[in-house]
């Protein structure tokens, strides 16, 4: 009669998952991915968890008087908050140009010279801060993506494959 080896095989270590979200959610590390908002623009994009952008909101409340009934009340400073949540969100762009811009911003395209139509813009929060105020979608685009892990897991595939 042949003797059958058994063989153990180890268990997998249990996975802590509330240890897993919070070590997630103290991270410094940066889910970022780039990201099309329009005309082949891309934008990196950092994802903002909702604590940080909790206290970015609660940061830009201010509080009125209200004349009627006498009460400081609660009002969100929304420029303010768009700002810093740009600032916090995005880290830069490609493919922005001059041919490319006007097809989110109005402006007058005959101003600049056409051998400089497809000349890289190079990225700044000031210029950031103008597309935000200037063009329609732009905030809601930033929202959206920012705010969904999906962008931002997919864009570390490799490391959730391993």
């Amino acid at each position: 009669m042949e003797k059958i080896e058994t063989v153990k095989v180890p268990k997998k270590a249990a996975v802590n998952i509330s240890e897993l979200i919070k070590k997630s959610s103290t991270s410094t590390k940066s889910l970022e991915a780039w990201v099309e908002f329009k005309s082949g623009i891309e934008f990196q994009i950092c994802f903002v968890p909702r604590a940080v952008f909790k206290k970015m909101a609660d940061s830009c409340t201010v509080f009125k008087l209200n004349p009627k009934t006498q009460v400081r009340e609660a009002t969100p400073d929304t420029d303010r908050l768009m700002a810093q949540f740009a600032a916090r969100a995005v880290k830069g762009w490609r493919n922005l140009t001059p041919r490319t811009l006007v097809t989110i911003l109005p402006f007058e395209l005959d101003q600049v010279a056409p051998e400089n139509l497809d000349d890289e813009i190079e990225f700044s929060q000031e210029l950031l801060k103008q597309i935000m105020d200037l063009a329609y979608d732009f905030d809601r685009f930033l929202q959206e993506i920012c705010m969904d892990p999906q962008y931002f897991n997919a864009a570390h595939g490799e490391e959730l494959k391993n």
